[in-house]
C-alpha cells in the first residue's frame, strides 16, 4: 500500500513539473511572438496606448515666408507617445503628401523620400537632411541660398527612420519622443495622412505570465530541494548509525562486556561480551536487577554500598542528562581492578535519556602502569627539590662573602689617602663583585622559579638609581673592555614607580649581556619610555638596541675578543631567566631582527606611580660619574 502511494505521489510531482515547464515554454513563445509583431497606427488616434501626433509647432518663430519663391515655411513636430508597459524598440513614420510642397529638413534621423511616384521618373533616395553632400543627391531639388528644397506632389511620400544616438528609440514605457521637420508650400498644407509602424520589446521577466510560471517553477524546485535534503539527511543519519555501530563493535576489544540498556523497557541487549561470562548473567531478571546482581556477586565488600547507587536507573538517567558519560572504578573478586562506564545514547536536549551503554573494563595493567608513573614522578620531584634546595643553599652561602668583599672595598674607596693604583684595583674588585652578585641572584631566582616559590618583592623604584646601578654593574663587562653603553631615557618618566626593583635590574642586565654576545656588536643603547594610563599607572617600554652599525672593528676582531666570549657563556642561562621572569610578571620579551641579527629586544610593563614628578632632561654621561665608569 505504501509503495503504491509513493508511486502516485511521484507521478503527481512529475505531472506538476511537466505542467510548469509547459507553461514556461508557452510564456517564452508568447513573448517572442509579441516582440516579433509589427504594429501599425494610421493618423492621430489618442485612444490607442501608442500613437503619433504630427502638428504645427505654433510658436512665433515656427513659420516664415520665402518672398522670392512665394512659399510659406513651417515647422511641424511629430510626437510619439508610449503609454504601454512595454518598450518600443523600433518605429518609422510615413507621411503621404496631399498637395504640392517642398521638404526642407527632418532632423536627426534618415528620411526615405519617394519623388515622382506613379511616373516614369520616380526616384527613391534615403538622405540625412542634416548631413549630406550635394553631389550625392539624386532627387530633384531647388537651392535657395543655403536651403535645399525637395519638391513633392500629391501621391509622393517620405518615411522617417529615427536615430538611436539622439535617443529617439528605444522609447521606455510612459515616455514621449518628439522629432521636427520643415516643410514649404504655396497653399495651406494638410499633414494628417500619415502611418506609424512600430514594434515592442517585452522582457521575459515582466508581467503576470512570468509571475505565474515563476511561482509554478519555484514550487516544484522547492519540493525537489526539500526532497533531496531529506534524502541527504536520511543518508547522513544512516551513516551515523553505521559509524556508531562500527564504533561500538570496535569497543569490544577494549571492554570485557558491552550492554545496551533500555531504561523505559528495563531490558538488556548484548552488544559484545565474553560468552562464558555472559552465561552467568541471570537473563530472567530486569536490566536493573541484573546489574544489581552483578555488583552484589562480584564486587569486593567495601565497594558494594557505593555501587548500589549505580544500579538505580532514575539516578543514572539524571546524571546522563547533565553529561554524556561517567565512570566508576572498583575491585572485582573475579577480575581485580575494573571500570564501569555509562554512555548516553540518542540524547536530545530537554528530553530524558531512555537508552545508555553499560561497559565493563579490566584495568589491572593500567593501574600498575599508573602506579609506576606516579612513583617515577615522585622520584623526579624529590630529585628536583633536592637540586633546587642545593642551588638555593649554595647561592645563599656565596652571597655572604661577596657582600663582605663589596663592603670592604667600599671602605677602601672612601679613604682618599690611599694610592691611586690601589684605588683602581679596588674599583675593579667592586665592579667584578657586583657582576658576580648579579649571577648569584640569577641562580637563586632560577632555583625559586623551578621550585615554584618565586614571589614578587615590591618596593619604590627610583629611575635614576636604577640606571646608575645598571651602569655600575655593567662597567667591568662592557665599558672597561671597549664596548659602548648609551642611554635614551624619556623625560616624561615619573621619578619613582612601584615594582620589583631586583627582578627589573636582573632582566635588563641579562638582556644587555645577551646583545653583547653578538659577534658584531660594538655596544648597546638602553631606552626606557613611558605613557601614562591614568594618574596612578604608567605603561613602560624597556628597549635594548644592538649598536652594530658603522663599526670600526671587523668580524674577526670581535670573535677574538675574550670579554665577548665570556658574555656569550653568560647569556645562555641569563636569557632563560629573563623569559621566565617576564612570564612570571605577566609580559614577554619581543625581538626585532634586521638582516638576521637581533637588532633590538624589548618588553612592556604596566606599573604603579609613586611620584609622578617628571624625571626631566638628564645628561647621563655627566650624571654617571667618572668614578663609576672607569
Amino acid at each position: 500500500m505504501e509503495i503504491v502511494q509513493n508511486k502516485k505521489k511521484r507521478m503527481g510531482v512529475l505531472a506538476f513539473i511537466g505542467f510548469a515547464l509547459l507553461c514556461t515554454i508557452i510564456h517564452i513563445i508568447s513573448v517572442i511572438a509579441f516582440n516579433s509583431t509589427e504594429h501599425i497606427s494610421v493618423g492621430l488616434d489618442t485612444k490607442q496606448d501608442t500613437y503619433m501626433d504630427v502638428h504645427y509647432r505654433g510658436s512665433d518663430t515656427s513659420s516664415w515666408i520665402k518672398r522670392d519663391m512665394g512659399v510659406y515655411g513651417k515647422i511641424y513636430d511629430a510626437a510619439l507617445t508610449n503609454n504601454t508597459n512595454d518598450t518600443i524598440k523600433s518605429w518609422s513614420l510615413r507621411i503621404d503628401v496631399t498637395d504640392y510642397c517642398y521638404l526642407n529638413q527632418f532632423w536627426n534621423g534618415n528620411v526615405e523620400i519617394h519623388q515622382g511616384v506613379g511616373t516614369d521618373q520616380e526616384v527613391v533616395q534615403t538622405l540625412n537632411l542634416s548631413d549630406y553632400e550635394f553631389n550625392d543627391i539624386k532627387l530633384k531639388y531647388v537651392l535657395d541660398a543655403a536651403d535645399i528644397l525637395i519638391p513633392l506632389k500629391k501621391g509622393d511620400y517620405f518615411i522617417y527612420y529615427p536615430a538611436e544616438e539622439f535617443r529617439e528609440y528605444p522609447i521606455n514605457p510612459g515616455d514621449e519622443v518628439v522629432v521636427g521637420m520643415i516643410v514649404y508650400f504655396e497653399n495651406e498644407l494638410d499633414i494628417t495622412d500619415y502611418t506609424l509602424t512600430y514594434m515592442y520589446h517585452r522582457d521575459f521577466t515582466k508581467g503576470i505570465g512570468f509571475a505565474f510560471v515563476l511561482t509554478l517553477n519555484l514550487i516544484w524546485m522547492g519540493y525537489v530541494v526539500l526532497h533531496l535534503m531529506s534524502i541527504l539527511a536520511y543518508k547522513k543519519a544512516q551513516k551515523e548509525v553505521d559509524m556508531r555501530l562500527a564504533g561500538i563493535s570496535s569497543m569490544a576489544d577494549i571492554y570485557e562486556a558491552i550492554y545496551l540498556i533500555d531504561i523505559v523497557k528495563n531490558t538488556i541487549t548484548v552488544v559484545g561480551a565474553n560468552p562464558e561470562n555472559d552465561e552467568l548473567r541471570p537473563k530472567e531478571l530486569t536490566a536493573e536487577e541484573q546489574i544489581r546482581n552483578m555488583f552484589e556477586t562480584y564486587a569486593e565488600d567495601n565497594y558494594k554500598d557505593i555501587l548500589m547507587e549505580y544500579c538505580d536507573f532514575d539516578k543514572i538517567r539524571e546524571r546522563l542528562s547533565a553529561t554524556n558519560s561517567f565512570a566508576f572504578e572498583y575491585v572485582s573478586k573475579k577480575y581485580g581492578w575494573s571500570r564501569i562506564r555509562y554512555f548516553a545514547m540518542d540524547k536530545e536536549d530537554g528530553k530524558p535519556v531512555d537508552k545508555f551503554l553499560f561497559t565493563i573494563q579490566q584495568i589491572n595493567d593500567e593501574k600498575q602502569e599508573l602506579e609506576k608513573i606516579m612513583n617515577q614522578v615522585e622520584s623526579a620531584k624529590s630529585e628536583s627539590d633536592a637540586k633546587s634546595a642545593f642551588l638555593t643553599n649554595i647561592t645563599r652561602e656565596l652571597k655572604t662573602p661577596i657582600e663582605t668583599v663589596i663592603n670592604l672595598d667600599n671602605l677602601i674607596l672612601r679613604d682618599k689617602s690611599i694610592n691611586q693604583d690601589v684605588r683602581n684595583y679596588a674599583i675593579d674588585i667592586r665592579n667584578c663583585s657586583r657582576m658576580l652578585m648579579v649571577f648569584v641572584n640569577g641562580i637563586l631566582d632560577y632555583s625559586k622559579l623551578e621550585a615554584g616559590k618565586m614571589q614578587m618583592m615590591y618596593s619604590d623604584i627610583d629611575f635614576k638609581n636604577l640606571i646608575r646601578d645598571i651602569d655600575n654593574v655593567m662597567t667591568s663587562k662592557v665599558i672597561s673592555n671597549g664596548f659602548d653603553i648609551q642611554y635614551d631615557i624619556s623625560e616624561n618618566l615619573p621619578v619613582k614607580i612601584y615594582g620589583d626593583d631586583l627582578k627589573l635590574r636582573q632582566i635588563i642586565i641579562n638582556i644587555i649581556i645577551y646583545i653583547l654576545s653578538d659577534s658584531k656588536s660594538r655596544g648597546v643603547k638602553l631606552g626606557i619610555y613611558g605613557k601614562a594610563i591614568d594618574e596612578k599607572h604608567i605603561h613602560l617600554l624597556f628597549s635594548v638596541k644592538n649598536l652594530n652599525m658603522n663599526n670600526s672593528l671587523n668580524e674577526t676582531d670581535y670573535k677574538n675578543n675574550n670579554n665577548q666570549k665570556d658574555l656569550m657563556m653568560d647569556s645562555g642561562m641569563g636569557m632563560n631567566l629573563v623569559t621566565a621572569l617576564l612570564k612570571f610578571m605577566g609580559t614577554e620579551l619581543k625581538v626585532v631582527k634586521i638582516n638576521g641579527t637581533n637588532a633590538e629586544l624589548y618588553f612592556e610593563l604596566d606599573q604603579k606611580i609613586v611620584d609622578n614628578t617628571p624625571i626631566g632632561k638628564v645628561n647621563w654621561p655627566e650624571y654617571l660619574s667618572d668614578d663609576y665608569r672607569k
